[in-house]
């Protein structure tokens, strides 16, 4: 295009050196008067001089053209380049016209060079946005790289965990899957089973959405969650436990704490819908049940009675399980190698056993509750009198209990304070303990003394 226009110019030229002569254009100094020019001649410099301005439009026509084609690629660097060319090409031109071409160019790479900012810009926004994770909801883990919660269908939870270690079914309304760190429970009282709890067991990795975590300090959980709706003491893995529970309504977080290190031990959450149909439908149960009269005196002393039926601190975890009415999955601490599990209404029966091997072992049944009754006819009520008159005076001693903000052991006066009177009977390969408040019978416990030697033992 350049190449025509220089063409065009140079043949105006020509015309008018040919009418003036080789001399050039006469001086005002050699008189001359004004020049005529031929009709033919004028109509050729009129034509060159449209040919030369037609040139510099198709020149800016094509700047621009060029440029708003950069505009489109403005992420490519060769559509940059195709912009800056254009602007070189107008620019270079000698015509005024040729000037405005430039310019057109200058502004149209401008526009360019925006839009390539506005495309990247556009574009390093949403590859921060792909790469954020989503934040958890106070319900849900992280595991595998699936955001777990007890709220969802259990099964997408039982997807989402993938292949489970083993499957328990307690009672004939809930089963348990366990995984590495993790136990899920589940309600089979309806078709199909519903969620009822989840558990975070011996791994720091799995943390609430709150970057919470076991072995985390209780400072720390109430910096995070406030101070929570209820306190209660436990007994579970350590013998000395608190737990901190938090309610959000459809669900409930729990906390469980070494007293004597005031750090997690584990958590978990409950799906209260569920757990109400599941507390319902128990006590639906209990109310079916018949009362049978048991003769307590044929009875030995490793046995005692409840919801009429007998049960041994002697007898297989599934013997006792079944005989007690399948344990409470919402009110259970169930982990690989320690759980406790718990029984009938308001966690009237609690049951620790160890998992070490493979199989549940039964180290002790308790109660605070008059459900359980030995077979020398004592329960919970009954006087410290019909207590000693059945059992005689005690020969052991209690456990060592250990206060939780200091860590130091209960002296007995401090330990008959919280948990009154200890009467201690060692049976050889079993003990039955009793505790004593305002002269009344408040807790039973069995201790299965030769499954508990099995067990290492904090």
């Amino acid at each position: 295009m350049k190449k025509r226009n220089t063409a065009a110019i140079l043949l105006a030229s020509t015309l008018m050196l040919a009418l003036v002569g080789c001399e050039g254009v006469p001086n005002a100094s050699e008189g001359s008067s004004d020049l005529e020019m031929t009709e033919e001649a004028k109509r050729e410099v009129a034509k060159a001089e449209m040919v030369a301005s037609e040139d510099a439009s198709a020149i800016a026509s094509s700047a621009a053209s060029t440029a708003t084609e950069a505009a489109t690629a403005a992420s490519s660097e060769t559509s940059a380049a195709a912009a800056t060319t254009a602007s070189s090409t107008a620019a270079s031109t000698d015509s005024t016209n040729n000037k405005d071409a430039a310019t057109t160019a200058s502004s149209a790479d401008k526009t360019t060079n925006s839009a390539a900012s506005t495309a990247a810009s556009t574009t390093s926004t949403t590859t921060t946005t792909q790469q954020t994770p989503a934040k958890l909801a106070d319900h849900e883990i992280m595991y595998n790289g699936k955001a777990i919660s007890v709220l969802n269908d259990a099964s997408k939870t039982l997807a989402d965990l993938g292949s489970y270690k083993n499957k328990k079914s307690y009672g004939a309304n809930e089963l348990t899957y366990s995984y590495d760190y993790i136990t899920f429970s589940t309600y089979t009282g309806e078709s199909p089973e519903l969620p009822l709890a989840l558990s975070v067991l011996d791994s720091k990795s799995i943390l609430t959405s709150r970057n919470i975590g076991i072995g985390d300090s209780k400072d720390k959980v109430i910096s995070a969650y406030g101070n929570p709706a209820k306190s209660e003491n436990y007994t579970g893995q350590t013998g000395s436990e608190y737990v901190y529970t938090y309610e959000f309504g459809t669900y409930n977080l729990y906390f469980y704490f070494n007293s004597k290190e005031n750090n997690v031990l584990w958590y978990g959450f409950d799906n209260n819908t569920t757990v109400a149909k599941n507390k319902q439908q128990t006590k639906a149960s209990t109310n079916t049940n018949t009362t049978v009269n048991i003769d307590t005196s044929k009875l030995q002393d490793h046995q005692f009675t409840y919801n009429n039926n007998v049960i041994s601190i002697f007898s297989d975890f599934n013997t006792i399980n079944q005989a007690m009415g399948g344990y409470n999955p919402s009110d259970s601490n169930i982990q690989n190698l320690q759980s406790l599990y718990s029984y009938g209404k308001n966690e009237a029966v609690g049951m620790i056993s160890r998992n070490d091997f493979g199989t549940e072992t039964p180290i002790t049944i308790s109660t605070r509750k008059p459900v359980m009754t030995t077979s020398r006819g004592i329960k919970v009520g009954s006087s410290k009198d019909e207590l000693i008159a059945a059992y005689g005076t005690p020969n052991g001693k209690h456990a060592q209990v250990f206060d939780g903000p200091t860590g130091r052991e209960l002296t007995e006066e401090e330990y008959v304070q919280y948990f009154g009177e200890s009467f201690v009977y060692d049976m050889g390969d079993y003990t039955i303990s009793f505790s004593v408040e305002n002269g009344k019978v408040a807790s039973i416990e069995y201790k299965n003394d030769a499954n508990y030697d099995k067990f290492q033992w904090s």
